[in-house]
């Protein structure tokens, strides 16, 4: 058996920055040993026209394996295997690691034209584009996997803009598969077809498919849509050309929300037009809203109550509060994520910092401490 060093990609991006990989990105790296070995045969096959098909066996000794996760963000060590292949010249790389490596150079410089915006079928066949669909799907916005390229030069940087126009460069493919949250309410259930239904806050239905696991949920949250019960479904969406969702591929998990949820309850507020007050309030910026719910999920604090969630007529969004007989507010400013605490003690948030939410949270508990105790919290 014949080892060698074969990929130090950079995972570049907040969770990998303590030099670890989530479990659940390692889906993404499991596809670059079935990609690299696809992309060979096709270097191969270039090298022998007229052939229909590489020889029997020819990579069937490979394996990339994830050996180590080096410093510097995460930075996965993939080593290839090969089965011990006679070579016609001592020390010559054997046919399969001069293909395997062709390959590595050939996916990394189709990055590298994705991000220029460039032809990347002039460094892949098309069929093999295909391949991008999974590999990079778990990168979130701000996140990438950067390659070094073997002619040197700036690194090649996989993210999830560039993997969409890898995915959809291929002559023919008007789909692309991504993860995918949404909220909305159960309106059918398909025992027969196994799939249920959820309308969002637009009024689109998507559907997914009903697994075992998810059925009483589903059910239940089904029986009690008319009372305003909402879920939140997350798994792997497929998406068109446009970025819509057309359809829920698989569905990892099912949580039924509370009445107050507060990212639901903003999937509501990015319907509003311009105009909505009386022909006056201003729409609230969706990419705005969407970093608003990340952070809320992030650093809110679940033991706490949940605020009711407004409009401004500026644009903004207002939280309030129902805690006892105090209503605590604080306005929020969606361009600059400053928040402004409308309570007896006065104060500017700053909302687009785990800090600022600290104080926010602090606030709260003192007001439900106050309200329960009789003495702050």
């Amino acid at each position: 058996m014949n080892e060698f060093e074969f990929l130090r990609p950079e995972l570049d991006g907040p969770r990998f920055q303590d030099h670890a990989i989530p479990l659940d990105f390692l889906k993404d790296l499991a596809v670059f040993e079935e990609f690299v070995i696809s992309v060979a045969k096709a270097e191969w096959l270039r090298d022998n026209p007229g052939r229909q098909r590489t020889p029997p066996g020819f990579m069937s000794g490979v394996a990339v394996k994830l050996k180590q996760v080096d410093a510097g963000s995460a930075v996965p060590v993939l080593t290839a295997f090969i089965a011990v292949t006679a070579t016609l010249l001592p020390n010559a790389l054997s046919p399969q690691q001069m293909y395997l490596e062709r390959a590595r150079a050939r996916i990394v410089e189709a990055v590298s034209a994705a991000e220029r915006g460039e032809n990347v079928t002039d460094y892949l066949p098309p069929k093999t584009l295909a391949y991008f669909d999974r590999f990079g799907r778990g990168l979130r916005e701000g996140e990438s996997i950067k390659f070094s390229r073997a002619g040197g030069g700036a690194p090649a940087r996989l993210t999830p803009q560039t993997r969409r126009k890898l995915v959809l460069a291929a002559p023919g493919v008007e789909f692309i598969t991504d993860d995918a949250l949404r909220r909305g309410t159960v309106v059918d259930t398909n025992d027969a077809d196994g799939t249920f239904t959820i309308r969002l806050a637009n009024g689109q239905e998507v559907q997914a498919p009903l697994s075992p696991e998810h059925r009483e949920a589903i059910l239940d949250a089904q029986k009690d849509a008319p009372s305003g019960v909402r879920v939140a479904v997350r798994g792997v969406g497929r998406f068109n050309r446009f970025e819509k969702l057309v359809r829920f591929e698989d569905v990892e998990d099912v949580t039924v929300l509370e009445p107050l949820d507060v990212p639901a309850r903003l999937d509501e507020l990015r319907l509003l037009k311009a105009g909505w007050l009386n022909g006056g309030g201003k729409p609230l910026n969706a990419a705005s809203l969407d970093k608003l719910s990340g952070y809320f999920t992030a650093f809110y604090p679940s033991e706490l109550p949940l605020p009711y969630a407004f409009p401004t007529e500026d644009g903004g969004v207002q939280f309030e509060w129902r805690i006892d007989g105090s209503a605590p507010e604080i306005a929020i400013d969606l361009a600059s994520f400053r928040g402004e605490w409308l309570s007896d003690d006065e104060a500017t948030i700053d909302l687009s910092a785990a800090q600022g939410w600290a104080d926010l949270a602090h606030r709260i508990a003192a007001l439900v401490g106050t309200n329960q105790n009789g003495e702050t919290a």
